[in-house]
């Protein structure tokens, strides 16, 4: 008897003939009942390289940006065509008060689901740089989130909010977002633009009656009318004292409230 295989079988006989006839893909799958082994390693080989690439982005991203921080956590229980990274952007000494980004990445085979926290899901390409740009401009949102939370710790009132400012210079990367917040006694305000290229800018409005700048109109003759807000005035933020945006945020905030003594 000749020497004949013990356990594996030959399989259809016309996929044993797909060779010497030259059968292509397309005939080939249709024979085929279910994915082949070399299909499998392929598709796994595709997701930890895409899951590899995903790491160093995020962590040429958190050694690159110090403000505000961003983290991973990696999930252990994976399947070898997807694994799962939760993503959190905090500022140090803020975690607390600012939690508004936290992003929850699926990796597949050739693209990544991002799932927000209030249930938005956004599917990205396996090219590196739109993961990068997207992060870019989770980034620059949170710093007009931190202040929203701010404002709400410090007693400051949000009179306008925006992810999405149509007005300014436009970001090549993702959009500015802006936020308008006044005191509590309503004499200033600060309004805060921040952009994923152009940066943050920062204005303060003060009441008419410290402007001594402003000309004097023969309109206005009521002293009633003193009260009201005057321009704005920008900050030179790179000036300011403190280890990050909202600390810094915190320091002006403090020294525009009303002292309540």
């Amino acid at each position: 008897m000749m020497p004949h295989p013990a356990s594996a079988p030959f399989g259809h006989k016309r996929m044993r003939l797909s060779g010497p006839q030259a059968f292509d893909k397309n005939e080939i799958n249709s024979i085929q009942s279910s994915e082949g082994l070399l299909e499998k390693i392929i598709k796994q080989a595709k997701h930890i390289f895409l899951r590899s690439r995903t790491a160093a982005t995020i962590d040429s991203l958190a050694s690159r940006i110090e403000d505000p921080q961003i983290q991973a956590h990696w999930s252990n229980i994976n399947d070898v065509y997807e694994s799962s990274v939760k993503v959190l952007i905090t500022s140090q000494g803020y975690e607390q008060i600012c939690k508004s980004i936290q992003l929850q990445l699926n990796i597949g085979v050739e693209q990544i689901r991002v799932v927000h926290r209030d249930g938005r899901v956004i599917t990205l390409s396996h090219q590196e740089q739109e993961l990068q740009d997207f992060l870019l401009s989770q980034m620059s949102q949170h710093q007009v989130h931190a202040v929203q939370q701010l404002a709400k710790v410090m007693g400051w009132q949000v009179l306008s909010f925006s992810n999405h400012v149509g007005l300014g210079p436009i970001e090549s990367i993702g959009n500015a977002s802006a936020i308008t917040v006044a005191s509590p006694n309503g004499d200033y305000a600060i309004s805060v633009r921040n952009g994923p290229e152009s940066g943050s800018k920062i204005m303060v409005q003060f009441p008419r009656n410290q402007c001594k700048d402003l000309p004097k109109s023969d309109v206005l003759q009521d002293s009633k009318w003193n009260h009201l807000r005057g321009p704005f005035k920008e900050v030179q933020w790179n000036k300011m004292e403190g280890r990050n945006f909202v600390y810094k945020m915190e320091l002006l905030m403090s020294a525009l409230s009303p002292c309540l003594l």
